[in-house]
């Protein structure tokens, strides 16, 4: 176990002193890693919240549930009840008939409406509150409650959820594209930048296999010099995209506030961060493990 951690905390050493050995050159790559690494991330966090902010202003996708005139209290009880334990409804309220009637009177101004009428010909109703916009779950929530024997019609207006959704999935699927991109390039940066450092150690790599060393002890230095870059570009990944946020949400504020609106986007939080950097050292060890084992496979005797 002592001799397995000598080894790696010697590898790390001189994977740090390669690094150190031509400062600005690796500053640079670790440059271009950080703005790499920092647009897709950026647009990410910009389109989410913007996404989110446009949820909560349309407000919660709700189904006006209309029910029969012979229904009795303790029926629509019973419905609101096993509704309520339903995975995809947030919350219900009742609307009875007087007060179907009192809104309707506030919406048209007038207190005549029943004119002519011996008595209330609104149904009572419930508004269904649904916990998702997703526009395929909330068709099969309507068809559900409209099926209910108590229910004379179930009304969805899903339009704006379906608008929001398929323009949030057209920009989720981009990013996404635009993040392998990015992160295809920040690869090949890596593996060129591994590549040059085998190809200088190209001697002591050669003496080394002289002299018994295996594949791994020659590998490993490598190794650990590619995740640090990307683990130094992550860091400053990171610092650019606070950066930019700070920025976008001043002058959001400035733009934004004369129309009494506003709109900030949040930082990435701690289990966000610590995923990125996970993720960027796995493409450090991808791109420095698979550009030494290249320069090694040519290096064997045929």
């Amino acid at each position: 176990m002592r001799g397995f951690a000598e080894r790696h905390v010697h590898a790390i050493a001189s994977a740090t002193r390669r690094l150190i050995a031509e400062p600005l050159t690796h500053c640079l790559t670790i440059l271009v890693i950080a703005l790499s690494l920092a647009v897709p991330s950026s647009l990410y966090r910009i389109i989410s919240d913007a996404a989110s902010m446009a949820k909560g202003q349309a407000g919660p996708p709700a189904i006006t549930v209309f029910l029969r005139t012979t229904v009795s209290q303790d029926q629509v009880t019973k419905l609101s009840e096993s509704l309520k334990h339903h995975q995809n409804i947030a919350m219900i309220d009742f609307v009875s008939p007087e007060q179907g009637l009192k809104e309707l009177q506030q919406r048209l101004g007038t207190d005549d409406v029943l004119t002519g009428l011996d008595h209330n010909p609104l149904p009572p109703a419930l508004i269904v509150h649904a916990s998702s916009t997703d526009p395929a779950i909330l068709l099969a929530l309507q068809k559900e409650i409209a099926a209910s024997s108590l229910v004379d019609q179930a009304k969805l207006d899903a339009d704006w959820a379906r608008r929001l959704h398929a323009m949030t999935h057209l920009l989720e699927e981009a990013i996404f594209a635009l993040a392998l991109i990015f992160a295809a390039a920040v690869v090949i940066v890596v593996m060129n930048t591994v590549r040059l450092q085998v190809t200088a150690a190209r001697e002591e790599i050669e003496v080394c296999k002289l002299m018994g060393a295996s594949d791994a002890f020659v590998r490993r230095p490598f190794i650990y010099f590619g995740m640090l870059q990307m683990l130094l570009g992550g860091c400053v990944a990171f610092g650019i995209t606070e950066l930019a946020r700070l920025g976008f949400n001043t002058l959001s504020t400035e733009w934004l506030k004369p129309y009494g609106l506003s709109f900030e986007v949040q930082p990435f939080h701690g289990a966000e961060a610590l995923i990125g950097l996970l993720l960027a050292l796995v493409l450090g060890w991808f791109a420095a493990s698979s550009a030494v084992s290249s320069f090694l496979s040519r290096l064997r005797p045929r």
